[in-house]
């Protein structure tokens, strides 16, 4: 099915600006659906809330086939975080931020300009989560530009402070930073979903992602305990 012309995405317009406008639009449809969560569901909208995600950590640990893209040792380092993981879901959680509807997949190619106006696009991964897995997906693609470092910060910083009505911004940061780490285990969980409702060989080609994402975590993980 094709898409209609929705406008030029933000993946090729590095302008800190249009970026910064978009998250903020995209925050404001998160906000506009808190407490929507149970006609979310009756509408399509998948539960991957931090319990399901919780959940899935164990479903995950002991798929084979999920696991048969990575060697043996990454394996092996990636159950002995399995504690880990379920204890970062449950801080995640204790900052108590409302779950909202969720794009699930918000990059900036995912996300185009028309007549001045975001438009946000390839709802298929469409959830009800925690807010910032969005965020984190969003100015996790920073590199376009120049100092990827301080537009990430800024996108954060100006992101972070339309919640500031259910925490102070010390805690949201926190908040944002195991979020982080959580992101690329929420996209794992994604993943597999499509997955199971693949036939080879195009689930094999999804399984490849798969394990993108599993790296992606033992190195945020990797980066969490060194810093901690």
């Amino acid at each position: 099915m094709l898409l209609e012309d929705v406008g030029q995405v933000l993946r090729t317009q590095p302008v800190l600006d249009l970026w910064e406008e978009a998250l903020l639009v995209f925050c404001r449809v998160q906000q506009a659906s808190i407490g929507q969560r149970e006609a979310l569901l009756r509408m399509g909208c998948l539960d991957r809330s931090l319990e399901k995600l919780a959940e899935h950590i164990d479903t995950f640990m002991s798929d084979t086939e999920a696991l048969s893209y990575l060697d043996a040792a990454e394996v092996e380092q990636l159950r002995t975080y399995t504690p880990r993981l379920k204890a970062l879901c449950q801080q995640l959680a204790s900052y108590n931020l409302p779950s909202t509807l969720v794009h699930g997949d918000l990059h900036s190619g995912n996300v185009a300009f028309q007549h001045g106006k975001p438009i946000f696009f390839d709802w298929a991964d469409g959830c009800v989560s925690h807010p910032f897995l969005d965020a984190v997906t969003f100015w996790g693609g920073t590199s376009v530009f120049a100092d990827a470092t301080a537009a990430r910060t800024r996108l954060r910083t100006a992101y972070l402070a339309q919640w500031l009505a259910y925490a102070p911004m010390e805690r949201l940061i926190e908040a944002a930073q195991v979020a982080e780490i959580l992101g690329p285990l929420y996209h794992i969980m994604r993943n597999r979903d499509i997955c199971a409702n693949m036939e080879t060989p195009w689930n094999k080609a999804m399984g490849t992602w798969v394990t993108f994402w599993v790296r992606e975590l033992l190195d945020g993980l990797a980066e969490y305990e060194r810093t901690s």
